[in-house]
């Protein structure tokens, strides 16, 4: 397993596990704004196997303090 920077060619497979975490292929428009006003290559982490597997993001709020956006792992690579 590999924890790194996301780059602009992992937006496919992000969304797709986005998508996973609706169980529909019609993202809200809240996620959708969402991933346009806040999701960049410098505040988002993957985590892989031979796939991406989860991802995060964070964003500076208005107290100037960092919060975690989304933070997304499979269901097939979850433990429960």
């Amino acid at each position: 397993m590999n924890i790194r920077k996301f780059s602009g060619c992992n937006i496919e497979q992000v969304l797709s596990l986005q998508k996973e975490w609706f169980d529909s292929d019609i993202l809200p428009s809240y996620v959708i704004r969402n991933f346009e006003e806040q999701f960049t290559v410098d505040n988002t982490i993957v985590v892989e196997d031979s796939n991406i597997i989860g991802y995060s993001f964070f964003a500076l709020n208005k107290f100037n303090e960092y919060e975690i956006m989304y933070l997304y792992i499979s269901k097939a690579k979850r433990k429960i």
